[in-house]
């Protein structure tokens, strides 16, 4: 049963950009015991408040007020009363994902020093309030990296095959890509495509292509376009193919992310 809850309404405010977002709330609660979700992507998920409890896919909980997740871990539960919780997803093959590359190791759930982030609490206090003018979104990103790494992000050098290799998901909707194809684009075999990419991206072509298209969904929804024209320009099959692509990267259903009454959604410049 997915269930979020909040004593106040909205929800939450999430600032969003092509590819990532950042949800901030006072009180948030996910359910998610019997539809477990996972990201394509390393969460960043900080308290200004009480400590937040989250559950993971083998029955792990941890609590906390910082944590690092690592990429496809799967979440059952996120219970944040009175937190002023922070969750920042930091997408693959972006810089920020590489800043904190080096911190995930090999567990699931990296608790971070909660004090690392004190200096940045008025500035996500108004991330909060919905009051932090979007243009200072990116900025407040580059700080919390720095914050906990010291180090600003920076781009890694992919392998020129690869490069072109996303250009061509980024430009195609998803029922026109396959390995074959992509293959064939940059004249590699498809085995060396496969073994290339996961090497370089840390994840799956068919994993990455699904989410890119939940990326590009995103976008043309926030613009105007109505979620079923979103589902024949992005290739996904039919409604409930995007229903569960959504939930894939966000942990809720489209009709969750409209919905006014539980969150406010502010579009960003790109990052």
């Amino acid at each position: 049963m997915e269930r979020l809850s909040s004593p106040v309404t909205p929800v939450f405010t999430s600032y969003y950009w092509h590819r990532g977002f950042l949800m901030l709330a006072p009180t948030f609660v996910l359910e998610r015991q019997d539809k477990p979700y996972r990201r394509l992507s390393a969460t960043l998920m900080y308290a200004a408040g009480k400590p937040f409890v989250i559950e993971t896919g083998d029955g792990t909980v941890t609590e906390a007020r910082a944590v690092l997740i690592a990429p496809k871990v799967l979440r059952r539960r996120i219970v944040a009363v009175d937190s002023d919780l922070m969750i920042c997803d930091l997408s693959v093959a972006t810089p920020h994902f590489n800043a904190v590359a080096s911190l995930l190791g090999g567990d699931d759930v990296t608790v971070l020093d909660a004090a690392c982030f004190a200096g940045l609490n008025d500035e996500i206090a108004l991330a909060q309030k919905a009051e932090l003018p979007v243009e200072r979104v990116p900025a407040l990103i580059d700080n919390l990296i720095f914050a906990l790494t010291g180090e600003r992000p920076e781009a890694l050098p992919l392998h020129p095959r690869i490069a072109q290799v996303l250009a061509l998901i980024e430009e195609s909707s998803l029922d026109a890509v396959s390995l074959p194809w992509l293959a064939e684009q940059v004249h590699l075999s498809p085995s060396r495509l496969r073994h290339l990419f996961t090497e370089q991206i840390g994840c799956s072509l068919t994993h990455y292509c699904r989410w890119s298209a939940v990326w590009k969904g995103v976008w043309l929804w926030s613009r105007g376009m109505s979620l079923l024209d979103v589902v024949v320009e992005t290739g996904f099959h039919d409604m409930a193919h995007i229903n569960r692509a959504f939930n894939e990267v966000f942990g809720l259903n489209p009709s969750s992310l409209a919905n006014a009454d539980q969150i406010r959604l502010m579009r960003c410049p790109m990052i």
